[in-house]
């Protein structure tokens, strides 16, 4: 077993052996003409694989199903224009017409969300492009006089339906 020095060490942690920090992110593009900067935090969601049985001579041997991917969340600034439920409220129009509840074709209302995580330096290691995203539950808001930090966020989730990372 060989010994490191300190030298060595942080040698071995420069340039891209370096670590990922979780806060070197930002929201990239969002759609109907949304600051991206209003996204403040995002869960990435990856896919998985269904685990598919197979019987057969006495024993199970599993194989993979269907690939599937989670649903994500993503926290929005709120601001006195009401900006953020404002561009949500405009989106969900256009998944389903309030007035008489019809619902429109998915190629009006699934769009695209991309992130991309930054290195120490600000160079982009991973663009995470979310595919055919459309907003499905927006979270409570608890509105009390006891709160400690006083601000109003946006907790909105999100379906997709697939995640392209571009390395």
């Amino acid at each position: 077993m060989s010994r490191f020095d300190i030298e060595e060490f942080v040698t071995k942690r420069e340039g891209k052996a370096g670590p990922v920090h979780d806060w070197k992110w930002h929201c990239t593009s969002l759609p109907l003409g949304m600051q991206s900067d209003f996204c403040e935090s995002v869960s990435i969601p990856f896919p998985s694989f269904n685990i598919k049985p197979l019987f057969g001579a006495g024993t199970f041997t599993f194989y993979p199903g269907f690939e599937e991917i989670q649903a994500f969340d993503c926290q929005f600034h709120l601001d006195e224009a009401m900006t953020t439920i404002k561009w949500l409220t405009a989106w969900k129009e256009k998944i389903r017409d309030p007035e008489n509840g019809a619902f429109y074709l998915p190629t009006n209302y699934k769009f695209d969300i991309e992130f991309q995580l930054l290195g120490t330096k600000n160079d982009v290691l991973l663009t995470v492009v979310c595919k055919n995203c459309w907003p499905s539950t927006k979270s409570n808001w608890d509105l009390n006089y006891t709160s400690t930090n006083g601000l109003l966020k946006v907790h909105q989730n999100f379906s997709c339906d697939g995640i392209k990372l571009n390395i």
